[in-house]
């Protein structure tokens, strides 16, 4: 059966008849959606140039160029002017010196022009013009962001950058790799003068921010959120790049304007509640910071806040994850995204993670065991193993059963992952009673259940006890029901339950 999106990426191709397609590619975990896309594209027109670009695409360039031959260059970096002069060079508008970077195969050898770091784009402040594209109607179709079961209902949603850069440099990110170093902020005006358009023009009532460090410069930031609030329409908010904790906890009235101003939704990156581990990996805040942002966002209950956690650091010891556990119980979030290592690309972590032979030079390591990006759709992978023609019985890794010394095996982690996320983000609704937040979590549980992750036993196991709390006995019953069903149907996940000390027969 044909994919949809093949239908509709056909019959646009047949519409447009386009003399270039491009395609970005922001994140490791979709690099088979960018190779997929560009194989069928290339397997429609064989003559069509296909480009690809994005922050995934800079940092994988040579590996990418190596596995298909469907793209014919890559865009480095930021490509506001470059691919512009691309673009020129190709049609004959603009000498060939202009070309920058770009990197494409040469006779069976990767070649980038312009060497390392891109210059940055000059103007940062241009509004954007989408040319008659239906911008608003995008939310309906997917999000960037994951504030999306916490937004005003019936919302248009859209992204919005303020900044570019990040003025940490953890050893695990790639934002370095693409923005390079420091931080460059666009005038308040141009921001304001883009949410007007994105709302006056295609009917935005909920941003996205992708800043990967907001809350640089803590006077511009103040009076952007002053602005936002003194709109004359509604506006609501999200974070999802994970706003640095140190950051907030040294200017708390960020935190009292950006709540001002309608942000509905934080992340924060934690990663870690080991403080060699945060050491070793440079991050620029430390547990002090995180113990006070948990205790700034208890004032504001109308924010959902999450925390992102990473497990799998290269010799991270059993203690050191229960570090980060009862950090995370400490700061008492609303919940964690608790995540295995995935080492990306041209990160300083991954050549360390090559220098100790715990990964292949030139994989992604984004399918193998004990490392993925997933999260909680990590039961879909169970599913995928389950359905093999002898499923893996494996014995369960108790992760607090294990001497803190240990360093755990890459297949250990799937277990040990699972335990920190229950035990972190599930185990407390047992004692949990107030309303409000029982609802607030019933909310984001329901997001996972009914779409991040169908057939999650644990979400509905859970929102079935929060139904019964908030009083609502025929959805309990239903939850309740539906995980007794997926139990009886996965070994995998009624041994969890067990071992995690819940009811493996609902």
């Amino acid at each position: 059966m044909t994919a949809c999106w093949q239908d509709e990426l056909r019959r646009a191709m047949a519409d447009f008849e386009p003399d270039l397609v491009a395609i970005t590619c922001m994140f490791t975990m979709t690099h088979p959606m960018l190779i997929g896309a560009a194989e069928f594209i290339k397997a429609m027109d064989p003559e069509i140039p296909v480009a690809a670009g994005g922050v995934h695409v800079t940092n994988a360039a040579e590996m990418i160029m190596a596995e298909t031959g469907a793209i014919d260059f890559i865009g480095l970096y930021e490509g506001d002017e470059a691919f512009i002069a691309a673009i020129d060079v190709g049609r004959g508008a603009a000498a060939d010196d202009a070309l920058r970077q770009v990197a494409m195969t040469i006779d069976g050898g990767y070649v980038a022009l312009g060497g390392g770091m891109a210059t940055p784009p000059a103007d940062l402040d241009t509004v954007p013009d989408y040319l008659g594209l239906d911008v608003g109607g995008y939310s309906e179709l997917g999000e960037i962001g994951t504030f999306r079961f916490w937004r005003p209902t019936g919302a248009r949603s859209s992204p919005v950058l303020s900044n570019r850069g990040c003025r940490a440099q953890c050893s695990f990110c790639s934002v370095r790799n693409f923005n390079g170093y420091g931080v460059r902020g666009r005038s308040v005006g141009s921001v304001i003068d883009e949410i007007k358009s994105l709302h006056g023009d295609h009917g935005i009532t909920h941003l996205t921010w992708l800043d990967d460090d907001l809350f640089y410069d803590v006077p511009r930031m103040l009076k952007l959120f002053e602005e936002i609030a003194g709109l004359p329409f509604e506006i609501t908010w999200d974070a999802s790049n994970g706003i640095i904790a140190s950051a907030a906890a040294a200017h708390p009235e960020l935190v009292e304007a950006a709540a001002a101003s309608g942000c509905i939704g934080m992340y924060f990156g934690i990663e870690s509640g080991n403080t060699d581990i945060l050491s070793a990996v440079k991050k620029p805040s430390g547990i002090k910071h995180y113990l006070k942002v948990g205790e700034l966002m208890q004032a504001h209950p109308q924010i959902f806040v999450r925390g992102f956690l990473i497990v799998g650091f290269p010799n991270e010891t059993i203690g050191q994850i229960l570090d980060t556990v009862q950090l995370a119980r400490d700061m008492n979030l609303d919940w964690y995204t608790v995540q295995l290592l995935t080492p990306l690309p041209n990160t300083p972590i991954y050549q360390e993670m090559v220098d100790l032979g715990l990964i292949e030079s030139g994989e992604l390591n984004t399918e193998g065991e004990g490392f993925t990006m997933f999260s909680v759709r990590e039961g879909e992978r169970q599913r995928r193993r389950e359905a093999r023609p002898e499923p893996e019985t494996a014995a369960f890794f108790d992760l607090f059963a294990q001497p803190h010394d240990h360093v755990p095996t890459k297949p250990q982690l799937n277990d040990i992952w699972l335990t920190a996320d229950y035990e972190i983000n599930y185990a407390r609704l047992a004692d949990m009673d107030d309303p409000q937040k029982l609802a607030k979590i019933g909310r984001f549980l329901t997001d996972i259940a009914d779409r991040m992750t169908l057939d999650h036993p644990l979400a509905n196991y859970f929102l079935g006890r929060i139904h019964e709390k908030l009083g609502d006995s025929e959805e309990s019953g239903e939850r309740s029901r539906h995980a007794a069903r997926l139990l009886e149907n996965s070994e995998y996940w009624r041994q969890r339950f067990e071992k995690l000390g819940l009811p493996s027969a609902i």
